[in-house]
């Protein structure tokens, strides 16, 4: 698929999914570090294709987890219901309202939720909403008074700094000198250095001049680096455009690589990939910079 194409709605929901669960599969993460990532994921409000809904239960989650284990990025493809134009006891809309207060408001009763929903349209004066079935229903999203009572304490002090080769990548693009073209000798091109640095050694998988910073040219940059270095387990990477792109995302997800998108306005997070290429090592002209592409091209 090219970058330009737009992606079906199973894709996009596939690749949503895989951007949570990617953040809890690395082997690398003790069961604390995976119970706490767990409940900031639930804690958050996420913008979910085909849903209105913004919050991901931890059963959906273990769910999608197991999916992906053992079918890969496909199984996290949403599948048709297979009870579609059956009676069910909780019709769908109905079912999905009753999470929504949930969610919103955790420690919500059964019997508030239940008399909540039923002052809405959706609801019907013949349809039956016990307390045994709503209870299932909430089970099943682990959204019951046990659940909610598990709450993490404390603080959070997320190491940034992988011992083991390969754990996490960083990638950065950096603005280049401007050099004159094959096809126009008195025309000045502006180039930019993509590169790819492993947090644990330092290592740069592969660095590259472009002309252009898109994800058209960065995917060409990944793949010779992942050639030289193999699959890394994460890449951690800002918020440009190229980097949220659906076709980055999608690329990451069949791979397995997690994508981490660092916090807005937070350059400290890479400052190992930022350091890699500081003015002094490329002189006040770019002058180390541009030998090192002539030498390249």
């Amino acid at each position: 698929m090219s970058p330009s194409n737009e992606p079906d709605l199973s894709e996009r929901i596939a690749v949503f999914r895989h951007g949570l669960i990617s953040r809890l599969l690395p082997d690398d993460l003790s069961a604390d570090e995976r119970r706490k990532e767990m409940r900031r994921i639930v804690e958050a409000e996420h913008i979910i294709p085909g849903t209105t809904r913004t919050h991901i239960a931890e059963g959906t989650l273990r769910d999608w987890m197991r999916a992906w284990r053992a079918g890969g990025f496909n199984a996290l493809k949403p599948k048709p219901r297979i009870d579609d134009g059956s009676t069910r006891r909780l019709e769908p809309v109905v079912a999905e309202r009753l999470l929504e207060l949930k969610e919103a408001d955790p420690h919500r009763s059964i019997r508030e939720c239940i008399e909540l929903v039923r002052r809405e349209p959706i609801v019907t004066d013949t349809m039956c909403l016990s307390h045994s079935t709503v209870h299932r229903l909430f089970q099943r999203h682990e959204l019951t008074r046990s659940n909610i009572e598990r709450s993490d304490r404390g603080v959070d002090r997320r190491r940034f700094a992988f011992r083991e080769a390969g754990q996490l990548w960083m990638s950065d693009v950096m603005h280049g000198p401007s050099v004159i073209g094959d096809s126009d000798a008195r025309r000045r091109r502006k180039t930019y250095l993509i590169a790819f640095l492993d947090d644990a050694t330092r290592v740069i998988p592969h660095a590259e001049f472009t002309f252009s910073e898109s994800t058209k040219n960065f995917l060409p940059v990944m793949k010779q680096a992942l050639l030289r270095r193999g699959l890394p387990e994460r890449l951690y990477v800002d918020n440009g455009a190229n980097y949220r792109s659906h076709h980055l995302s999608l690329v990451c997800a069949k791979l397995g690589i997690a994508l981490i998108h660092a916090k807005p306005r937070s350059p400290q997070g890479k400052g190992k990939i930022e350091r890699f290429c500081v003015p002094q090592h490329c002189g006040p002209t770019g002058g180390a910079c541009r030998k090192w592409y002539q030498l390249r091209a």
